[in-house]
């Protein structure tokens, strides 16, 4: 029976035997001791001289000072204090260390502040023949501290005594204790010396309430998302699915094409370039409506129950919902091709945003990025003009863009192919009053005013030949024809003529200006031209001379 006992469960269970009780107490321990240190056994030593030494200690037969790293972390757990690097310090006494050493040597307190912080008073020195004073005994210390108990007991609650205690403290302390049990029990031997087995989680905090009436509101909001909402519908998806794989890389203009096209083009074969190219998509979307309308027929357990038929209604609300929903989706992808198509274009015009004021002289190195349209020059009324003009080219660029818009309207929606008897519903796209539209023609138009520069500015290359525009020259001539002039008058002014011929015959025909390339072939042919005529005439004046000379 004594082997099973209470008292004998820690040598069962294999538990360390308790520590030694006091000397001066001679009885056995009571049962309430056995019983709580053979459950509880306790964690730290009560009966060691230094209370933080643990139990984990007691098989290494070690100081203090060599087993103190272990209560820090298992790593420092072979820290020794000897092998550590010694460092003298002068430690300063503390206050309580100056009134015990006074209470037991029963000396003054001012000398010994003095000697400590540098004080007039001297400190008379000690007698060797002084008796030293004989040291407290336990009981009297008992005494003091029983007296100091009393003493503090009779004394009158502060105010810091009053307060109320401080949730936030008493959290604090907890956390700590807490902190240092769990620490102790990273060691797998403490586990098993304090007969843990193992540490449950810690869980979150439930609030628990009281039963409400839910299911009724649950079950009605189900059922609305049900019949009204269809974004997250496998319909949604599956259409988002098909655009992505097999459209979502077209575009009205495609930058290759125009890239690779033989440019620069005069702007009504510009034109009609981007047209063939807005109308080879639009035959590309026109395929992307029947894979629309075979994937609502896939999914049409979702609105064909709910379709009535034409006499009394053409959809139920539901479905008018539902296919409002697949409109909407395939017009913002529309939108999208719109809007990414007008930027393409808008990039395109963009290389040239430099302009191209060549300043006071022309270099044919200067610009030499490909050219987009192609400006002829031409004589009109006396003065070099452009064919077309400026404004010609600006709306020929402006239709470019309106065409982008015009060839994604009037797309029809599934429902009108599901349903042929519904009326004709297309689908939303770009309009050209939209902010985003005026924005992009204005940063275009910013693009070509800054290359209408440089084609005004190569006019004055032909200043000097005004006087054949404007008819100056013939009548010069004929004031020389009016004077008389001998031989090799007539063959200096031949010659000047013909100078002037070869001049405009070598000067450019084609000159690149960043987005426009300047066709002067035509203009150069018509100032040769006239300087043949004034050729012609003074030849003809001189033949005509000699002849009547020779009838005389």
């Amino acid at each position: 029976m004594k082997d099973e006992s209470t008292y004998n469960l820690s040598e069962n269970r294999g538990f360390p035997v308790l520590p030694p009780l006091p000397r001066t107490c001679d009885e056995d321990p009571s049962d309430l001791y056995q019983v709580m240190h053979n459950h509880y056994p306790p964690i730290l030593q009560f009966s060691s001289r230094i209370l933080l030494v643990p139990y984990k200690e007691l098989r290494h037969h070690r100081t203090p000072s060599q087993c103190i790293g272990n209560n820090y972390s298992p790593r420092a757990q072979d820290l020794n204090i000897a092998k550590l690097k010694q460092k003298k310090c002068r430690l300063r006494p503390t206050r309580t260390s100056i009134l015990l050493f006074l209470f037991i040597h029963k000396t003054s307190v001012l000398p010994y502040f003095a000697r400590f912080h540098g004080s007039v008073t001297p400190l008379p020195p000690l007698s060797k023949k002084a008796p030293r004073s004989r040291s407290i005994s336990p009981k009297e210390q008992r005494d003091i501290m029983i007296h100091q108990e009393k003493k503090n007991n009779n004394l009158d609650p502060t105010d810091k005594d009053l307060k109320v205690p401080n949730i936030v403290n008493v959290q604090v302390l907890y956390c700590s204790i807490s902190i240092n049990l769990d620490y102790i029990l990273m060691e797998p031997s403490e586990h098993q010396r304090l007969s843990i087995g193992c540490i449950p989680q810690p869980f979150p905090q439930r609030v628990v309430r009281a039963p409400v009436p839910w299911a009724r509101s649950y079950s009605l909001a189900k059922e609305w998302h049900q019949q009204h909402l269809f974004t997250v519908s496998q319909l949604m998806f599956q259409l988002q699915d098909v655009w992505i794989s097999s459209f979502s890389s077209l575009r009205f203009v495609h930058l290759e094409d125009l890239f690779s096209a033989n440019l620069p083009l005069l702007p009504s074969e510009f034109e009609e370039l981007i047209q063939k190219q807005c109308q080879r998509t639009r035959e590309d979307l026109l395929k992307w409506l029947p894979q629309c309308v075979s994937l609502c027929r896939a999914f049409e357990e979702l609105w064909l129950p709910l379709v009535m038929s034409k006499e009394e209604q053409a959809s139920s609300l539901f479905s008018v919902e539902l296919f409002n929903c697949v409109a909407t989706l395939m017009s913002l992808q529309l939108r999208s091709l719109v809007i990414s198509s007008l930027e393409g274009l808008l990039y395109f015009f963009n290389i040239h945003k430099e302009g191209n004021d060549f300043g006071t002289s022309f270099s044919e190195l200067q610009y030499t990025q490909a050219q987009v349209l192609v400006l002829k020059l031409r004589v009109h009324q006396a003065h070099i003009s452009f064919e077309p003009s400026f404004e010609q080219c600006w709306l020929y660029i402006y239709r470019a863009f309106m065409e982008i818009i015009k060839s994604a309207k009037d797309i029809p929606r599934v429902e009108c192919l599901l349903f042929p008897y519904l009326e004709e519903l297309h689908l939303g796209t770009v309009h050209q009053d939209e902010m985003l539209v005026t924005d992009i023609i204005h940063k275009a138009r910013k693009v070509f005013d800054k290359n209408t520069v440089g084609p005004l500015k190569y006019l004055n290359v032909y200043t000097k030949y005004g006087n054949l525009l404007d008819g100056t020259a013939k009548q010069e001539v004929a004031e020389f024809l009016k004077e008389k002039h001998s031989l090799q008058g007539f063959s200096k002014k031949i010659e000047n003529i013909r100078l002037i011929w070869r001049e405009i015959a070598l000067m450019r025909v084609t000159v690149p200006l960043s987005m426009f390339c300047l066709y002067a072939s035509t203009l150069n042919e018509d100032l040769c031209h006239r300087t043949n005529q004034l050729k012609h005439l003074i030849v003809t004046f001189e033949e005509d001379e000699n002849r009547d000379l020779n009838n005389k």
